[in-house]
């Protein structure tokens, strides 16, 4: 039985908008090609431990990462390949306390 969530198995990484991922420094370009393969590997149906084991990637990044990836962008498509890029921010800024005057 599959368990995976119907909005991770319709997936068109097609309609993602793509990073420039090869203007990266060396370490960088490594740490965002491996989150790109783990995704694209879980989408296709690999088994979680094969993806941790082949990319280095946890299980819990990576429903991290794909939550932020369908999360969508200000220009109306979602963050997709974006939000695996180190420190972006997916979530606009929200005061948690009333300013004290």
């Amino acid at each position: 039985m599959n368990r995976r969530r119907p909005e991770f198995q319709a997936i068109d990484f097609a309609a993602w908008p793509t990073v420039a991922y090869t203007e990266f420094d060396q370490e960088a370009r490594r740490t965002f090609e491996a989150r790109m393969q783990a995704l694209q590997r879980y989408v296709r149906g690999e088994s979680l431990k094969q993806i941790e084991k082949s990319t280095g990637v946890d299980r819990h990044q990576l429903y991290r990462w794909l939550e932020r990836a369908l999360s969508p962008h200000p220009d109306g498509r979602p963050f997709g390949f974006r939000a695996l890029v180190s420190y972006i921010r997916v979530a606009g800024y929200a005061r948690l306390r009333v300013l004290l005057q």
